[in-house]
C-alpha cells in the first residue's frame, strides 16, 4: 500500500494497520532447540490438536518456519509490563507473561498444582502461540504440554472478522434479550 509520501508500506491484512519497522536489543528463547520436541509431542499424541485440520499447518510452522522467539521488549517502549528480573531496561513480552498465567490459574507452583489441562480452546489466529510456543516454555521448565488444543474460527459479521477496535462487535446481551438463553 502507498503511503502518504508515495513510499510502499506494509500493512496487516487482518486490522489494515501500517506495520512499524524498528530495531531494538532483547532476550531471546532458543526455540528452535525444541524443534524436534514439538514434533515428536504431536506425533505422539493424538488429539493434541483439534480440528486435525490444523496439525498440517502447526507442523509446517515446526519444521519450516521455526525461529528463536524475542521473549522481552524495551521498558522505552513497553511500560506497563513485567519488568525483566534484574534488568530494567526491559519488559517481559506479552505472550510470555500472559502464557505464564495459565500456570498461575491451575495452582503452580503448589503441590495441589493440576497440570496439565485437559483442553485449552482458542482462536485459530493465536494458535502458533498455543501450540508451539506455549508447549516449548512448558518443555523447557520440565512440564506437559496440554493434552488437547481445539481451534476455533472466528464469529464475524458482514464477512469480516468481529473485532472491538474495528467497532464491528455484537453486544451479547442485547442479542441474548432479542433471542433468548436457548437461540444463543
Amino acid at each position: 500500500v502507498g503511503g502518504d509520501d508515495g513510499k510502499p508500506q506494509m500493512v496487516s491484512v487482518d486490522t489494515g494497520n501500517v506495520a512499524e519497522w524498528m530495531q531494538e536489543e532483547y532476550y531471546m528463547f532458543k526455540l528452535t532447540h525444541f524443534k524436534s520436541d514439538l514434533l515428536h509431542w504431536l506425533d505422539t499424541s493424538p488429539g493434541a490438536i483439534h480440528p486435525a485440520s490444523y496439525i498440517p499447518i502447526v507442523k509446517t510452522w515446526i519444521e519450516e518456519h521455526l525461529t528463536d522467539l524475542s521473549v522481552s521488549r524495551t521498558s522505552r517502549r513497553l511500560r506497563w509490563g513485567i519488568p525483566v528480573p534484574n534488568d530494567p531496561t526491559q519488559t517481559i513480552y506479552v505472550w510470555l507473561d500472559a502464557l505464564i498465567n495459565y500456570l498461575t490459574v491451575a495452582g503452580y507452583p503448589s503441590e495441589s498444582f493440576l497440570w496439565p489441562p485437559t483442553h485449552q480452546i482458542v482462536g485459530k489466529d493465536i494458535l502458533k502461540f498455543h501450540a508451539i510456543y506455549w508447549p516449548a516454555f512448558l518443555m523447557a521448565v520440565g512440564l506437559e504440554p496440554p493434552r488437547s488444543i481445539i481451534t476455533h474460527a472466528h464469529w464475524t459479521r458482514n464477512k469480516t472478522k468481529m473485532s472491538k477496535s474495528k467497532g464491528n462487535i455484537v453486544d451479547p446481551v442485547s442479542e441474548l434479550e432479542h433471542y433468548g438463553s436457548s437461540a444463543l
